[in-house]
């Protein structure tokens, strides 16, 4: 999770004109004043919501992107034996871990 644009809001869900991009960790980090805070990642054209912080009471935290095993089905596959006609590709997309 690289180059992936994190923003900030208020707690109320204004934004805060504050954004940065995560580094090859998945990291990010911002220079905030004491006040409550939640953060919103764009990944793959979804957005994500942290919840409520308290800076300084909640100085680092891990935002979990889970993901779901996807199946795609082939209805039918062209310039191929009709034998091959019907098949299934099952892609495993894992979470993302931080290591």
């Amino acid at each position: 999770m690289m180059n992936d644009s994190v923003y900030v809001f208020n707690s109320s869900g204004s934004y805060l004109g504050i954004n940065a991009a995560t580094d090859a960790q998945g990291d990010v980090s911002f220079d905030l004043a004491d006040g409550d805070y939640k953060f919103r990642a764009d990944y793959f054209g979804y957005q994500f919501w942290s919840n409520d912080y308290t800076v300084p009471g909640t100085l680092s935290d891990v935002l979990t992107i889970t993901h779901q095993d996807v199946t795609v089905t082939v209805n039918q596959v062209y310039g191929v034996d009709k034998v091959f006609e019907q098949f299934f590709l099952v892609f495993k997309i894992r979470p993302y871990s931080k290591h």
